[in-house]
């Protein structure tokens, strides 16, 4: 593969990965909000537990290349 496809195919899979990261978060926040209404602690559990994806789709573009 040439250098430029393989920066494109890098690139590609970085959006990629943090894209799967923003549904994984979407997922959770929403399931903890629903789920908070009848338990309050799985609930926080699920909320506080998107941010770890969050996170990761905020500084997976900072890293170093």
């Amino acid at each position: 593969m040439s250098f430029a496809l393989e920066r494109r195919v890098a690139r590609l899979e970085r959006t990629a990965r943090r894209v799967v990261s923003v549904l994984v978060f979407g997922i959770l926040l929403i399931a903890g909000a629903v789920m908070r209404a009848d338990d309050v602690v799985l609930g926080s559990v699920l909320m506080i537990a998107s941010v770890v994806p969050l996170l990761f789709t905020v500084f997976a573009g900072r890293r170093p290349r």
